[in-house]
């Protein structure tokens, strides 16, 4: 459920602040969803620059989940028409681990074996119990890409991609979406 209220529209700048509440709707037995609400309150501030919008949104997410801590929610960006029809936007995203005792740490450490040959020889091998790598934080950062191309007003594709900017388990390289938005 979320709630949007725009507090301030001026031609010079908009503020606005949003709420959103997630309900425990999913079986986490079935890995589908924590078992546990959230909630999260955010400002929004956006700025209109010639053809352009710049904005910063700050929140904060409180999380009731296990091995799911609080998080401060950082996002910078900008969106700029090129030419008529044709629009570039870029956006920074952070997440900041607010508890660092709630930080994932899966299978940490590593293991010793011992190979010993037929020939009475011996080696050890050193073996980590988890590729992922081991972090202090949850923290996570990445860049947002896109472009729209608006053919006419009832027609339009987006094209974007989110590039993580630092590494931190189980993400993808690069994630691309592509959209076509068709209206009657």
């Amino acid at each position: 459920m979320r709630l949007k209220y725009h507090a301030v529209q001026s031609n010079l700048l908009h503020l606005a602040m949003l709420l959103d509440l997630r309900l425990p709707t999913g079986n986490e037995q079935e890995f589908l969803g924590t078992g546990k609400a959230s909630t999260k309150i955010l400002g929004i501030l956006s700025k209109k620059i010639g053809g352009g919008t710049t904005h910063l949104n700050i929140g904060y997410q409180r999380r009731d989940a296990e091995l799911d801590s609080d998080e401060l929610e950082v996002m910078l960006g900008f969106d700029q028409e090129v030419f008529k029809g044709f629009t570039l936007a870029g956006e920074f995203i952070g997440d900041f681990d607010l508890d660092v005792d709630d930080a994932i740490s899966l299978f940490p450490g590593s293991i010793e074996m011992v190979d010993q040959p037929g020939d009475g020889s011996q080696s050890i091998r050193r073996i980590d119990l988890s590729n992922i790598p081991e972090r202090e934080n949850d923290n996570t950062f990445d860049l947002a890409l896109g472009v729209r191309i608006a053919a006419t007003e009832q027609f339009s594709l987006l094209s974007s991609m989110l590039v993580p900017l630092n590494h931190g388990g189980l993400k993808s390289t690069v994630t691309a979406t592509v959209e076509m938005s068709v209206f009657f």
